[in-house]
């Protein structure tokens, strides 16, 4: 334990020699101009507040007031080429802006609606800001406009909206990476705002901590991560970006009620015997309000959510409460403080295998329908970003994940918090336009302690470079390098090389091709190690000596923006794995044990397509992602994975309203681990949904149906997805 303290104390000297960093003021040599101006929707004329202005190749930049207008200061004279972005708007590029020592620049720009997310801004795919066609990887983004039209619930639901992204149970699979790991562990790395937040014991992503209403968009990497990120990052990235506080005072709402329709047959049904049941049904309903505003120098942004289930089965039940809040101190042009925090409290039942196929809503054991499990989670960091130069800024971050189940399976007082605090000083440098770096140190500490793991704590600490080369404007060449050194408790230290090459074509103004290799790695869970306790009639076993996961990824791609609003993607993968780790269950002993797997590889190809045609009336949104995976000395087939994904979306908009059929498949599952004899069945599920806008009361109306044909299916063994149900929805602002 005084260890642990000594690493705290070592960690918090870190932090403020850092900060001392970053709070001097530095004087620029030369005098400078400064760029004025106001950016307009091309549409009608109204101020686009937020928007925001950089300077390329340059650190300066400023976001839009409220009444849409700017200001950058201090811009070396000389001409300079701005970049305006918004989500929900093509990016602009405004060129040949001349700057004069000492003299002021007035621009006006005019940004369009992007009807279909063509070329955003991302930052996930090397922590730094650049279209999305410059990515040297393949990227998918989902904005909160698309989130609101697509129809989703919950955070889970619009991540499955990304191409090659799949759901089995709570864990979500990029591109077949992560099977299902009984809730131990995941090999996409989950963030908020950039920064990991995984149970620390278990590894286990909370989907439910932010708010959709609190969601800018959603970048998700579909390759290896772990050059900038770190372990967690080998099957992928998924960074949640929370909105900013608002210039005006805004009052947002998202209001969301559903019901479940009967079982597709009539000895299906149980209710009349569930104590949850009530004269209203079987129903869902979710309320989220936020407030935002900015008063000077202060920004402000508060969020309240709601959301209970009874759901369709036994214990399939939950009532969610999430709190966050957001603060962002802009104490001069170059210097801003930014304060986020969330809570999220759970309570709700535990849903496992169904008893026998004509009682597939009841447990298979009835003592098991009581299962509870109670959650509090807690999330906050503060981040500290200052901009030295034009060429040189740098930032601080310091956050604390906490998480406590209150209760598992009905055994009360057992847990202790899972405590994950974890610290990030980044400085990027560009010292010309065809040469820019990015230098980091990450620390986290992983903290766990229950009666079945007892008690332990890893550390790892992890610098990491990442070299940028644009010798043409055509060719850009990325390589990045981090080395992780992982100690947990007394053992000798693990230590990790990850590195990554990825270059970036651009032989026309629209068209992009990419490759990229990367190295991946994860450090086991501590609930992997040593978890030892029974569940649902299995002996779950200990496995110390459990190794690192390592792999490579590969990729080659393009995309192409074929008109203004249709564009086409398609990327060819490999990933190789040494020392998967698995769940493996011995039917015999029944017994779980998670061992490490000799030498998977999984491959494929991806293809997507976004198009709006017939002045936006008409819409065709298409993914397709094929894979082979198997285990190369077995030669058998990786658990819980299809072989193909695909989702149609076909739209029709009529004025103000639009009409929108969605049909989602995924093959018949290869294997399973516990009864590999039952039968299974591809998703074949179709949703149908409408929506009617109301622009002046700034709001949308939406009515859907989920599961149209009341499909049946499993993802894994004797646990049916959801059937039928429908929901109305009001999104909108004041």
């Amino acid at each position: 334990m005084k260890k642990g303290f000594h690493l705290n104390y070592r960690l918090l000297g870190i932090i403020i020699l850092s900060a001392g960093f970053l709070i001097p003021s530095f004087a620029y040599a030369r005098t400078t101009g400064q760029i004025t101006g106001k950016i307009l929707a091309a549409k009608d004329g109204t101020p686009l507040p937020g928007a925001d202005v950089i300077v390329e190749n340059t650190f300066l930049g400023a976001s839009a007031s409220i009444t849409g207008e700017f200001i950058i200061e201090k811009v070396p004279p000389g001409t300079v080429t701005l970049r305006v972005s918004m989500m929900g708007y093509k990016t602009l590029r405004v060129e040949n802006v001349r700057v004069l020592a000492g003299k002021i620049t007035k621009i006006r720009v005019e940004l369009k609606t992007d009807v279909v997310q063509m070329d955003p801004v991302v930052v996930i795919a090397s922590k730094q800001a650049q279209e999305l066609l410059r990515s040297p990887v393949s990227v998918a983004v989902i904005q909160s406009g698309e989130i609101v039209r697509r129809g989703v619930i919950d955070v889970t639901g619009a991540v499955s909206e990304i191409p090659g992204a799949l759901f089995v149970g709570n864990q979500v699979n990029l591109r077949g990476s992560s099977g299902f790991m009984y809730g131990a562990g995941t090999r996409v790395m989950f963030m908020i705002d950039g920064i990991p937040v995984h149970a620390s014991d278990s590894g286990e992503i909370n989907w439910d901590m932010v708010p959709l209403i609190d969601i800018d968009h959603i970048e998700v990497i579909k390759a290896a991560g772990s050059f900038l990120y770190g372990g967690n990052a080998l099957g992928g990235v998924i960074n949640i970006v929370t909105k900013k506080p608002t210039p005006e005072t805004r009052v947002a709402y998202n209001l969301g009620w559903g019901v479940y329709d009967k079982p597709y047959y009539r000895q299906w049904e149980w209710t009349n015997r569930n104590r949850y049941y009530d004269e209203r049904g079987l129903h869902y309903n979710r309320q989220d309000l936020s407030f935002s505003k900015r008063i000077g120098k202060l920004g402000v942004r508060l969020t309240a959510s709601r959301y209970v289930s009874t759901g369709y089965m036994v214990a399939g039940f939950f009532h969610r409460m999430v709190f966050t809040s957001t603060l962002h101190f802009a104490f001069t042009p170059n210097t801003d403080l930014t304060l986020f925090g969330t809570y999220m409290r759970d309570n709700r039942g535990e849903p496992v295998m169904w008893r026998d196929q004509a009682h597939v809503f009841l447990a298979m054991d009835a003592e098991m329908e009581s299962n509870r499990i109670h959650v509090n989670n807690g999330m906050m960091y503060a981040k500290l970003r200052r901009v030295f130069s034009p060429k040189l800024t740098g930032s601080l971050r310091i956050s604390l994940n906490d998480i406590l189940l209150g209760n598992q399976y009905n055994k009360p007082g057992e847990f202790s918090p899972a405590i994950g605090p974890g610290a990030e000083l980044t400085f990027d440098w560009i010292p010309s336009a065809q040469h820019s770096f990015l230098f980091g140190l990450e620390y986290k500490l992983d903290r766990g302690k229950n009666k079945w793991i007892g008690e332990h704590q890893g550390v790892d600490w992890g610098p990491y470079i990442q070299y940028g080369w644009q010798p043409w404007p055509l060719l850009k060449v990325t390589s990045g390098l981090r080395f992780d050194t992982y100690k947990l408790d007394q053992r000798k230290p693990e230590m990790q090389l990850s590195p990554r090459l990825a270059v970036n074509v651009m032989p026309w103004p629209n068209v992009a091709f990419r490759a990229s290799a990367g190295k991946g790695y994860r450090v086991p869970t501590i609930i992997e190690r040593f978890l030892t306790m029974s569940l649902a009639g299995f002996e779950v076993m200990p496995n110390p000596n459990l190794k690192a996961e390592r792999s490579w990824s590969y990729e080659i791609g393009g995309r192409a923006n074929l008109t203004q609003s249709w564009y086409v993607d398609l990327a060819l993968f490999q990933n190789d794995f040494w020392n998967m780790i698995e769940p493996t269950i011995d039917i015999t002993s029944n017994s779980i044990q998670f061992l490490n797997i000799a030498r998977p590889r999984i491959y494929g190809l991806e293809f997507t397509s976004e198009g709006r045609w017939w002045h936006n009336r008409l819409g065709l949104d298409v993914s397709f992602t094929w894979m082979d995976h198997k285990d190369l000395v077995t030669g058998k087939r990786l658990f819980y994975r299809p072989r193909r994904i695909a989702a149609i979306i076909p739209s029709l908009r009529l004025g103000r309203s639009e009409l929108q059929v969605q049909f989602n498949y995924s093959s018949r599952v290869d294997r399973v681990q516990v009864f590999p004899l039952d039968e299974r069945v591809p998703r074949k599920v179709w949703n149908v949904r409408f929506l009617q806008k109301f622009p002046r009361k700034k709001m949308t109306f939406l009515v859907e149906v989920n599961n149209l044909f009341n499909y049946n299916y499993t993802m894994r063994e004797r646990y049916l997805e959801p059937i039928r149900n429908f929901r109305m929805g009001l999104t909108g602002y004041f």
